[in-house]
């Protein structure tokens, strides 16, 4: 089912390109269920100091006016860019060839930083162009390749609420004998460092939460608490 809904949304995308086309590259967002068209595509609680990967079904047509079969070992150069910024740029070789008015596919992933998007309704807009081809030894621009331009809507994530609701999370004392104490926690997940790195404590945190420390010795730690969208990280210092 997912095969046949690919295919008729393939081919219904190139009824919509222009006839004098010689090549056309059409970008898809693939995910292990579905493969949607970028102008239907939102993505939401997207967090800005992440990098997200992206996969991508690149289509490519070898398309009328003026186009030939391309062979094996042929390669079509192309560009690929978000919000103006090319992202990739370079030549795919064709290991089976393209028959002229022909389709071929090709799966390509992206590492796109948050920083890279822009937040509203169908505000990004990722674009894909074949810019030559190189047959017969000769590379040769392309002037008439129609551009695809997807655009897609992001949604960050809102860290306003969790961010108060952590302020109102009360850790205490401050330095630390026997116990931490954890006040006003809602599902929240507790991890405390040494000075080194090593992770030496981890608790979900309830309601009012006590933590032993007998264990450690002394020395500085980081607390790290963190919700499902937001986190607050603190310095204790334990004692002897």
């Amino acid at each position: 089912m997912k095969k046949l809904f690919f295919l008729f949304a393939v081919a219904a995308m190139f009824c919509c390109t222009k006839a004098n086309a010689q090549f056309t590259l059409i970008g898809y967002q693939a995910s292990e269920t579905s493969i949607k068209m970028w102008d239907s595509l939102s993505i939401p609680n997207i967090d800005r100091t992440k990098t997200y990967k992206f996969n991508w079904i690149l289509v490519i047509k070898n398309s009328m006016n003026g186009a030939a079969d391309l062979a094996a070992g042929d390669s079509l150069y192309l560009t690929m860019g978000l919000n103006g910024t090319d992202m990739i740029k370079g030549a795919v070789c064709l290991t089976n060839g393209l028959k002229l008015d022909s389709v071929s596919m090709l799966a390509i992933s992206v590492n796109v930083p948050a920083s890279r998007f822009v937040e509203g309704p169908y505000a990004n807009v990722l674009s894909s162009k074949i810019t030559g081809k190189y047959t017969n030894g000769t590379k040769t621009d392309i002037e008439d390749a129609y551009p695809f331009n997807g655009h897609f809507t992001v949604e960050f994530a809102t860290t306003g609420i969790e961010e108060a609701y952590l302020e109102n999370v009360r850790l205490y004392p401050n330095p630390v004998r026997n116990s931490l104490n954890i006040e006003n926690a809602n599902n929240l997940l507790v991890n405390i460092y040494a000075a080194n790195g090593q992770l030496v404590k981890n608790v979900t945190a309830n309601g009012n939460t006590t933590i032993s420390v007998n264990d450690l010795s002394a020395g500085l730690y980081i607390v790290k608490m963190q919700s499902e969208k937001a986190t607050r990280v603190e310095k204790i210092q334990v004692v002897r």
